[in-house]
């Protein structure tokens, strides 16, 4: 499953969307591609020149820049193009393969750049962890670029006098970042987490990233800049001033709840991705507003156009706290803690009298009556004030950054979504445990449909479903052909055992008929999806190895 050109178009321009961008500012972009990028920089400058010398890609750079009365565009060989200007700022949109050197396009932008002015280079790793992770993917890019070792780019940006540098790591590269990590705020076991992979639908990928940088981050913090899958270098002759070490998007939530994260030194600010986020942003504000009338510690301010939350120094979230407890003393250190944040929530947070007309009422999930009624419900349901999201300082609970709301929510699926998230990141951690202390464990599948049907409203479903799905591995490609063969197996079972019982019980005929159409509907479903397994090229592509474990198999039996 592909992204379409609009979806991957937003997302690509995730790269520079946050930059600090000078006003009245003029930029060349070199190697301009189809104007993924070009239309972006248009919003930032007064002049903007591009160059693509690949005539197929230009003629897409020019429907997509048609419009844009403040941008040049250039088809020719780089080392043909002569310009009469100087620019504040130079983006070098990757290096062509065969055609370009970096220390050539370094030469060329030293004559166009402003004394002061910012290179800005997108190139790919050489020992990303991609290189070594996907195989057998299909290059449709008919440009292929180079890559490059983080060691041989300091070298050559020092030759060529950009002496001052900042390097970013893009993941899960620079084409769909989702997360921009800097030297000075590298990832963690939990925020590693964001790396949203996307691959092309013909990629077999040996294992799940993620859990492979993680290995990467807990052996040395240092040597993840080495197997960062991409960079994004900002140069200049002059001191690099900007300020901003750490980005991330939401590229899995649907478009109108997608904000970008930015911090810098001093503070950390939200603002929309897109225009369609601003009535989000406005969510956010009034849930501010309502934190703030309850008397809840709240580190969030908000201006006309971002959401702004000060920066905790040298104090750990409450949930690393709670993790290092756990981890040194078991989850029974952490129960006393738990609780006062519980009883904490509990006082300040406005009861509701409503019980006819819940959040289970609103998504249609079966509940007891008397075990609703043991439920504690809140009036203005602010729901992500989890532990994630909280500081303890001065033995005061402050919070930030929450977003979300739902009228008439229990206190416990609050607490319930505390401990899950909390468990999710330490193993050490017995949820079940916690929930059974916390009077929370009778009432746990229910808060897990409400919680998936939660996210279901935020995510973008085909976003998601890439994501999920890129993680093809000889092996799983193998068991997921078992998979649906044994289910179809079943699926045939059961509809041969709902024929027998229609013509034996003529009372529940209609019933019957309409649960076997369902059968045979699911029997259709899982032989297309077995049958896209097997067309995919992945499997193709994989035949020679099955046969391996085939004779193998045979040798063991």
């Amino acid at each position: 499953m592909d992204l379409d050109k609009e979806s991957l178009s937003i997302i690509n321009k995730n790269i520079i969307n946050w930059y600090p961008w000078k006003e009245n500012s003029k930029i060349l972009e070199i190697n301009a591609n189809s104007g993924e990028l070009t239309e972006e920089l248009s919003c930032h400058a007064d002049k903007v020149v591009a160059i693509e010398e690949n005539k197929e890609k230009y003629k897409e750079l020019q429907e997509k820049c048609r419009d844009l009365q403040n941008t040049e565009l250039i088809s020719d060989k780089l080392e043909n193009v002569e310009l009469n200007e100087k620019f504040d700022y130079i983006l070098i949109n990757s290096i062509k393969q065969e055609k370009q050197t970096l220390e050539k396009i370094l030469d060329y932008a030293n004559k166009y750049i402003n004394e002061s002015g910012i290179l800005l280079i997108l190139l790919d790793n050489k020992f990303g962890l991609a290189t070594f992770n996907c195989k057998w993917e299909d290059n449709e890019d008919k440009d292929p670029k180079i890559k490059m070792e983080k060691t041989s780019i300091e070298q050559m940006l020092k030759k060529q006098g950009f002496e001052n540098y900042k390097f970013y790591y893009p993941l899960p590269n620079y084409k769909t970042p989702n997360v921009i990590y800097t030297d000075n705020y590298m990832p963690n076991e939990e925020s590693i987490l964001r790396d949203l992979t996307l691959y092309n639908e013909n990629t077999v990928v040996i294992t799940d990233e993620r859990n492979k940088y993680k290995e990467i981050i807990n052996e040395n913090i240092n040597l993840f800049s080495m197997y960062a899958n991409s960079f994004l270098i900002e140069t200049s002759k002059m001191p690099i001033t900007n300020e901003i070490k750490y980005v991330s998007f939401g590229n899995s939530r649907k478009e109108k709840y997608r904000m970008k994260t930015i911090m810098n030194n001093e503070q950390v600010y939200k603002e929309p991705v897109l225009e369609e986020g601003k009535e989000h942003l406005q969510t956010i504000k009034n849930n501010i507003i309502i934190l703030n009338r309850l008397g809840i510690n709240i580190l969030d301010t908000f201006d006309e156009n971002k959401i702004y939350s000060k920066l905790i120094k040298n104090v750990q979230s409450f949930d690393k706290m709670l993790i290092e407890m756990a981890k040194e003393n078991g989850t029974e250190s952490i129960l006393e803690s738990v609780q006062k944040f519980y009883k904490d929530l509990e006082n300040k947070l406005e009861k509701s009298e409503q019980t006819a007309n819940t959040v289970f009422e609103k998504y249609n999930i079966e509940i007891n009556e008397e075990a609703k009624r043991k439920l504690h419900f809140i009036k203005d349901g602010i729901y992500d004030l989890i532990f994630q999201n909280a500081f303890l300082i001065d033995n005061e609970f402050h919070f930030y950054d929450q977003e979300w709301i739902e009228e008439n929510i229990p206190i416990e699926f609050i607490m319930y979504r505390a401990i899950y998230y909390l468990g999710n990141s330490c193993s050490a951690i017995d949820t079940d445990e916690l929930y059974k202390r916390m009077n929370i464990y009778p009432y746990k599948d229910i808060f897990e449909k409400l919680e998936n049907i939660l996210q279901y409203q935020i995510k973008d479903e085909k976003i998601w479903k890439i994501h999920a799905e890129s993680f093809k591995t000889i092996r799983s490609i193998h068991d997921t052909c078992i998979h649906y063969n044994n289910l179809r197996g079943i699926a045939e079972n059961e509809a041969l055992q709902l024929k027998e019982q229609l013509k034996n019980n003529e009372l529940e005929k209609e019933r019957l008929r309409q649960a076997l159409e369902e059968k045979n509907h699911q029997i259709k479903d899982l032989e297309f999806q077995l049958n896209y397994v097997i067309s995919s090229k992945s499997w193709k592509m994989t035949e020679p190895l099955r046969n391996i474990r085939r004779k193998f198999n045979k040798k063991l039996y």
